[in-house]
Protein backbone atom coordinates (compact mmCIF):
# COMPACT_ATOMS: atom_id res chain seq x y z
CA UNK A 1 0.00 0.00 0.00
CA UNK A 2 1.48 3.37 -1.02
CA UNK A 3 1.93 5.54 2.01
CA UNK A 4 2.32 9.26 2.59
CA UNK A 5 6.00 10.13 3.17
CA UNK A 6 6.90 12.66 5.82
CA UNK A 7 7.90 15.12 3.12
CA UNK A 8 5.15 15.34 0.52
CA UNK A 9 6.16 14.70 -3.11
CA UNK A 10 5.38 17.67 -5.32
CA UNK A 11 4.73 17.36 -9.02
CA UNK A 12 5.37 20.32 -11.31
CA UNK A 13 2.04 22.02 -11.89
CA UNK A 14 0.65 21.12 -15.29
CA UNK A 15 -0.72 23.86 -17.53
CA UNK A 16 -4.49 23.97 -17.19
CA UNK A 17 -6.80 25.06 -19.99
CA UNK A 18 -9.32 26.18 -17.40
CA UNK A 19 -9.74 26.42 -13.66
CA UNK A 20 -10.73 23.34 -11.70
CA UNK A 21 -14.50 22.88 -11.98
CA UNK A 22 -15.82 21.56 -8.68
CA UNK A 23 -19.15 20.81 -6.98
CA UNK A 24 -20.40 20.05 -3.48
CA UNK A 25 -22.74 17.24 -2.45
CA UNK A 26 -24.28 18.03 0.95
CA UNK A 27 -24.40 21.69 1.96
CA UNK A 28 -25.98 21.30 5.41
CA UNK A 29 -24.35 20.37 8.71
CA UNK A 30 -20.59 19.99 8.34
CA UNK A 31 -21.03 20.70 4.64
CA UNK A 32 -21.36 24.37 5.59
CA UNK A 33 -17.59 24.42 6.13
CA UNK A 34 -16.94 23.02 2.66
CA UNK A 35 -19.44 25.46 1.17
CA UNK A 36 -17.51 28.36 2.69
CA UNK A 37 -14.18 26.96 1.49
CA UNK A 38 -15.48 26.60 -2.06
CA UNK A 39 -16.82 30.14 -2.06
CA UNK A 40 -13.52 31.52 -0.80
CA UNK A 41 -11.45 29.61 -3.36
CA UNK A 42 -13.82 30.76 -6.12
CA UNK A 43 -13.55 34.38 -5.00
CA UNK A 44 -9.75 34.13 -5.13
CA UNK A 45 -9.90 32.79 -8.68
CA UNK A 46 -8.37 29.43 -7.73
CA UNK A 47 -11.26 27.28 -8.97
CA UNK A 48 -14.75 27.47 -10.42
CA UNK A 49 -17.45 26.49 -7.93
CA UNK A 50 -20.16 25.37 -10.33
CA UNK A 51 -22.79 23.30 -8.51
CA UNK A 52 -24.36 22.06 -5.28
CA UNK A 53 -26.47 18.95 -4.85
CA UNK A 54 -28.66 18.84 -1.74
CA UNK A 55 -32.32 17.74 -1.51
CA UNK A 56 -32.99 19.88 1.58
CA UNK A 57 -32.96 23.24 -0.20
CA UNK A 58 -35.96 24.44 1.85
CA UNK A 59 -33.74 24.30 4.96
CA UNK A 60 -30.86 26.06 3.22
CA UNK A 61 -32.58 28.94 1.45
CA UNK A 62 -30.04 31.64 2.49
CA UNK A 63 -27.15 29.46 1.27
CA UNK A 64 -29.01 28.54 -1.91
CA UNK A 65 -29.79 32.18 -2.71
CA UNK A 66 -26.22 33.24 -1.97
CA UNK A 67 -24.49 30.69 -4.18
CA UNK A 68 -27.03 30.97 -6.99
CA UNK A 69 -26.33 34.69 -7.09
CA UNK A 70 -22.74 33.71 -7.85
CA UNK A 71 -23.84 31.54 -10.77
CA UNK A 72 -23.67 28.23 -8.88
CA UNK A 73 -26.37 25.76 -9.95
CA UNK A 74 -28.36 23.95 -7.25
CA UNK A 75 -29.61 20.39 -7.80
CA UNK A 76 -31.86 18.19 -5.68
CA UNK A 77 -30.12 15.01 -6.86
CA UNK A 78 -26.37 14.44 -7.22
CA UNK A 79 -26.93 12.12 -10.20
CA UNK A 80 -28.70 14.88 -12.10
CA UNK A 81 -25.87 17.23 -11.17
CA UNK A 82 -23.27 14.82 -12.53
CA UNK A 83 -25.14 14.56 -15.82
CA UNK A 84 -25.79 18.29 -16.09
CA UNK A 85 -22.34 19.73 -15.37
CA UNK A 86 -18.84 19.12 -16.63
CA UNK A 87 -16.83 18.59 -13.43
CA UNK A 88 -13.22 17.91 -12.53
CA UNK A 89 -13.75 17.37 -8.79
CA UNK A 90 -16.41 16.99 -6.10
CA UNK A 91 -16.66 17.32 -2.33
CA UNK A 92 -18.92 14.75 -0.62
CA UNK A 93 -20.14 15.78 2.84
CA UNK A 94 -23.21 13.65 3.40
CA UNK A 95 -24.57 11.05 5.85
CA UNK A 96 -22.34 7.98 6.25
CA UNK A 97 -24.64 5.49 4.44
CA UNK A 98 -24.63 7.67 1.31
CA UNK A 99 -20.84 7.80 0.94
CA UNK A 100 -20.49 4.59 -1.07
CA UNK A 101 -22.98 5.22 -3.93
CA UNK A 102 -21.93 8.86 -4.27
CA UNK A 103 -18.22 8.03 -4.23
CA UNK A 104 -18.60 5.29 -6.83
CA UNK A 105 -20.63 7.60 -9.07
CA UNK A 106 -17.86 10.22 -8.82
CA UNK A 107 -15.14 7.67 -9.58
CA UNK A 108 -17.10 6.45 -12.61
CA UNK A 109 -16.62 9.99 -13.93
CA UNK A 110 -12.93 10.02 -12.94
CA UNK A 111 -13.34 13.02 -10.64
CA UNK A 112 -10.96 14.04 -7.89
CA UNK A 113 -12.89 13.61 -4.63
CA UNK A 114 -12.76 15.04 -1.12
CA UNK A 115 -14.81 12.61 0.98
CA UNK A 116 -15.70 13.37 4.58
CA UNK A 117 -14.70 10.74 7.12
CA UNK A 118 -15.39 7.92 7.76
CA UNK A 119 -14.84 6.55 4.23
CA UNK A 120 -17.48 3.78 4.06
CA UNK A 121 -18.97 1.60 6.81
CA UNK A 122 -18.01 -1.89 5.58
CA UNK A 123 -14.55 -3.31 4.88
CA UNK A 124 -15.73 -5.28 1.82
CA UNK A 125 -17.01 -2.06 0.20
CA UNK A 126 -13.78 -0.31 1.08
CA UNK A 127 -11.67 -3.04 -0.54
CA UNK A 128 -13.78 -2.99 -3.71
CA UNK A 129 -13.44 0.78 -4.09
CA UNK A 130 -9.76 0.75 -3.17
CA UNK A 131 -9.05 -1.70 -6.00
CA UNK A 132 -10.08 0.95 -8.51
CA UNK A 133 -7.23 3.07 -9.97
CA UNK A 134 -9.42 6.17 -9.60
CA UNK A 135 -9.37 5.77 -5.80
CA UNK A 136 -5.86 7.24 -5.78
CA UNK A 137 -7.44 10.68 -6.31
CA UNK A 138 -9.75 10.44 -3.29
CA UNK A 139 -8.78 12.52 -0.25
CA UNK A 140 -10.40 11.85 3.13
CA UNK A 141 -11.55 14.55 5.52
CA UNK A 142 -9.45 13.31 8.45
CA UNK A 143 -8.41 16.88 9.19
CA UNK A 144 -6.40 16.10 12.35
CA UNK A 145 -3.77 14.44 10.14
CA UNK A 146 -2.70 17.99 9.21
CA UNK A 147 -1.70 18.82 12.81
CA UNK A 148 2.03 19.78 12.92
CA UNK A 149 2.26 18.32 16.45
CA UNK A 150 1.28 14.91 15.08
CA UNK A 151 4.02 15.07 12.44
CA UNK A 152 6.63 16.09 15.02
CA UNK A 153 5.62 13.12 17.18
CA UNK A 154 5.89 10.82 14.16
CA UNK A 155 9.43 12.06 13.51
CA UNK A 156 10.36 11.59 17.18
CA UNK A 157 9.17 7.98 16.98
CA UNK A 158 11.11 7.33 13.78
CA UNK A 159 14.35 8.95 14.99
CA UNK A 160 14.32 6.88 18.19
CA UNK A 161 13.79 9.73 20.64
CA UNK A 162 11.34 7.54 22.60
CA UNK A 163 13.36 4.36 22.13
CA UNK A 164 11.55 1.19 21.14
CA UNK A 165 7.82 1.88 21.07
CA UNK A 166 5.80 -0.50 23.22
CA UNK A 167 2.24 0.85 23.36
CA UNK A 168 0.01 3.56 21.86
CA UNK A 169 -3.24 4.53 23.56
CA UNK A 170 -6.04 6.95 22.78
CA UNK A 171 -9.11 8.28 24.56
CA UNK A 172 -11.85 10.90 24.35
CA UNK A 173 -15.16 11.69 26.07
CA UNK A 174 -17.47 13.83 23.94
CA UNK A 175 -21.01 14.23 25.32
CA UNK A 176 -23.89 13.76 22.89
CA UNK A 177 -27.43 14.64 23.94
CA UNK A 178 -30.68 13.13 22.72
CA UNK A 179 -30.84 15.92 20.13
CA UNK A 180 -27.69 14.50 18.52
CA UNK A 181 -29.43 11.21 17.85
CA UNK A 182 -32.73 12.74 16.80
CA UNK A 183 -31.18 15.15 14.27
CA UNK A 184 -31.24 12.59 11.43
CA UNK A 185 -32.82 9.22 10.69
CA UNK A 186 -29.44 7.49 10.36
CA UNK A 187 -27.89 8.83 13.60
CA UNK A 188 -27.19 6.15 16.19
CA UNK A 189 -28.18 3.40 13.78
CA UNK A 190 -26.49 0.23 12.58
CA UNK A 191 -28.46 0.28 9.31
CA UNK A 192 -30.73 2.81 7.64
CA UNK A 193 -32.98 2.22 4.63
CA UNK A 194 -31.21 -1.06 3.97
CA UNK A 195 -27.73 0.54 4.01
CA UNK A 196 -24.97 0.01 6.58
CA UNK A 197 -24.28 2.93 8.93
CA UNK A 198 -22.49 1.61 12.06
CA UNK A 199 -22.71 5.07 13.61
CA UNK A 200 -20.83 5.56 16.88
CA UNK A 201 -17.91 7.37 18.54
CA UNK A 202 -15.05 5.52 16.87
CA UNK A 203 -16.84 5.19 13.53
CA UNK A 204 -17.87 8.83 13.28
CA UNK A 205 -17.11 11.76 15.57
CA UNK A 206 -13.88 10.41 17.09
CA UNK A 207 -12.63 8.48 14.08
CA UNK A 208 -9.75 10.97 13.73
CA UNK A 209 -8.11 9.71 16.91
CA UNK A 210 -7.92 6.04 15.93
CA UNK A 211 -6.83 7.03 12.41
CA UNK A 212 -3.92 9.03 13.86
CA UNK A 213 -2.92 6.14 16.14
CA UNK A 214 -2.60 3.96 13.04
CA UNK A 215 -0.44 6.70 11.48
CA UNK A 216 1.90 6.89 14.46
CA UNK A 217 2.39 3.11 14.40
CA UNK A 218 3.55 3.01 10.78
CA UNK A 219 7.16 3.29 9.69
CA UNK A 220 6.30 5.35 6.60
CA UNK A 221 2.54 5.72 6.72
CA UNK A 222 -0.30 3.85 8.41
CA UNK A 223 0.13 0.47 10.11
CA UNK A 224 -2.66 -2.08 9.61
CA UNK A 225 -3.44 -3.85 12.92
CA UNK A 226 -2.75 -7.57 13.13
CA UNK A 227 -5.15 -8.23 16.02
CA UNK A 228 -8.17 -6.32 17.35
CA UNK A 229 -10.64 -7.01 20.11
CA UNK A 230 -13.37 -4.68 21.28
CA UNK A 231 -16.27 -4.16 23.63
CA UNK A 232 -19.22 -2.03 22.56
CA UNK A 233 -21.93 -0.69 24.86
CA UNK A 234 -24.92 1.60 24.63
CA UNK A 235 -26.22 3.87 27.38
CA UNK A 236 -28.86 5.68 25.34
CA UNK A 237 -31.88 4.18 23.60
CA UNK A 238 -30.14 3.83 20.25
CA UNK A 239 -29.60 0.92 17.89
CA UNK A 240 -25.84 1.33 17.69
CA UNK A 241 -23.23 1.94 20.43
CA UNK A 242 -22.08 5.03 22.33
CA UNK A 243 -19.17 3.49 24.27
CA UNK A 244 -16.26 1.66 22.64
CA UNK A 245 -13.14 0.03 24.11
CA UNK A 246 -10.53 -1.32 21.70
CA UNK A 247 -7.28 -3.22 22.14
CA UNK A 248 -4.94 -4.95 19.76
CA UNK A 249 -1.52 -4.92 18.18
CA UNK A 250 0.48 -4.49 15.01
CA UNK A 251 2.89 -6.92 13.36
CA UNK A 252 5.76 -4.84 14.79
CA UNK A 253 4.84 -6.06 18.29
CA UNK A 254 3.58 -2.65 19.39
CA UNK A 255 0.21 -2.88 21.17
CA UNK A 256 -2.61 -0.37 21.34
CA UNK A 257 -5.69 0.42 23.39
CA UNK A 258 -8.41 3.04 23.08
CA UNK A 259 -11.60 4.13 24.80
CA UNK A 260 -14.16 6.51 23.27
CA UNK A 261 -17.59 7.51 24.54
CA UNK A 262 -20.51 9.87 24.00
CA UNK A 263 -22.23 8.70 27.21
CA UNK A 264 -20.75 11.32 29.54
CA UNK A 265 -21.91 14.57 31.16
CA UNK A 266 -18.80 16.63 30.49
CA UNK A 267 -16.27 16.77 27.69
CA UNK A 268 -12.79 15.35 28.19
CA UNK A 269 -10.62 16.24 25.21
CA UNK A 270 -8.96 13.57 23.14
CA UNK A 271 -5.43 12.42 23.88
CA UNK A 272 -2.94 10.00 22.37
CA UNK A 273 -0.10 8.58 24.48
CA UNK A 274 2.95 6.89 22.93
CA UNK A 275 5.05 4.83 25.33
CA UNK A 276 8.62 3.81 24.53
CA UNK A 277 11.41 2.28 26.58
CA UNK A 278 13.21 5.65 26.67
CA UNK A 279 10.27 7.98 27.22
CA UNK A 280 6.63 8.85 26.71
CA UNK A 281 4.86 11.42 24.53
CA UNK A 282 1.40 12.84 25.19
CA UNK A 283 -0.46 14.48 22.31
CA UNK A 284 -3.66 16.49 22.66
CA UNK A 285 -5.48 19.13 20.61
CA UNK A 286 -3.49 21.95 22.24
CA UNK A 287 -0.12 20.48 23.19
CA UNK A 288 2.52 17.83 22.71
CA UNK A 289 4.52 16.89 25.82
CA UNK A 290 7.62 14.68 25.80
CA UNK A 291 8.64 12.92 29.00
CA UNK A 292 12.15 11.72 28.21
CA UNK A 293 15.61 11.77 29.76
CA UNK A 294 17.03 13.85 26.90
CA UNK A 295 15.65 16.66 24.73
CA UNK A 296 13.71 15.75 21.60
CA UNK A 297 15.18 17.53 18.56
CA UNK A 298 13.15 19.90 16.43
CA UNK A 299 9.89 21.69 17.05
CA UNK A 300 6.53 21.71 15.36
CA UNK A 301 5.26 24.61 13.31
CA UNK A 302 2.45 26.64 14.88
CA UNK A 303 -0.90 24.92 14.45
CA UNK A 304 -3.18 26.57 11.96
CA UNK A 305 -6.77 25.94 10.98
CA UNK A 306 -6.66 22.18 10.43
CA UNK A 307 -9.79 22.15 8.29
CA UNK A 308 -8.36 24.80 5.97
CA UNK A 309 -4.96 23.11 5.92
CA UNK A 310 -6.46 19.76 4.92
CA UNK A 311 -8.70 21.48 2.35
CA UNK A 312 -5.68 23.20 0.81
CA UNK A 313 -3.96 19.82 0.63
CA UNK A 314 -6.92 18.37 -1.30
CA UNK A 315 -6.95 21.34 -3.68
CA UNK A 316 -3.25 20.95 -4.46
CA UNK A 317 -3.75 17.26 -5.15
CA UNK A 318 -6.78 17.93 -7.38
CA UNK A 319 -4.86 20.38 -9.59
CA UNK A 320 -1.90 18.02 -9.88
CA UNK A 321 0.50 19.90 -7.63
CA UNK A 322 0.78 17.05 -5.09
CA UNK A 323 1.22 13.38 -5.91
CA UNK A 324 -1.23 12.36 -3.17
CA UNK A 325 -3.26 13.90 -0.35
CA UNK A 326 -2.37 13.68 3.34
CA UNK A 327 -4.89 10.85 3.70
CA UNK A 328 -5.74 9.01 0.51
CA UNK A 329 -8.51 6.44 0.31
CA UNK A 330 -5.95 3.62 0.47
CA UNK A 331 -4.41 5.12 3.61
CA UNK A 332 -7.68 4.35 5.41
CA UNK A 333 -7.14 0.59 5.27
CA UNK A 334 -5.60 0.59 8.76
CA UNK A 335 -8.56 2.50 10.25
CA UNK A 336 -11.06 0.30 8.39
CA UNK A 337 -9.33 -2.90 9.52
CA UNK A 338 -9.52 -1.72 13.13
CA UNK A 339 -13.17 -0.64 13.05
Amino acid sequence: MAMQPLTQPVRPRQPMKDLLRIALIGAGGYGQNHLQALEEYDEKGLLRFVAVADPTAEKLLPEKSRVEARGVRWFDDYRTMFEGTGLDAVVISTPIPLHLPMLEAALDRKLAVLLEKPPVPLIQDFLRVNARPEAARVALGFKLIADPKLWRLKRAILDGSLGTIRHISGSACWPRLDSYYSRAGWAGRMTWNGMAVLDGPVTNALAHILHNMMFLAGETGFAVPKTVRAELYRARRIESYDVCCLAGGWASGVTFSAAFTHAVERKVQWSVVVEGDRGTARLGPDNLVFETGSPVPGEEAPAGDLFRDSWRDFYRMAIGELAKPLTSFGDCLAYMAAT
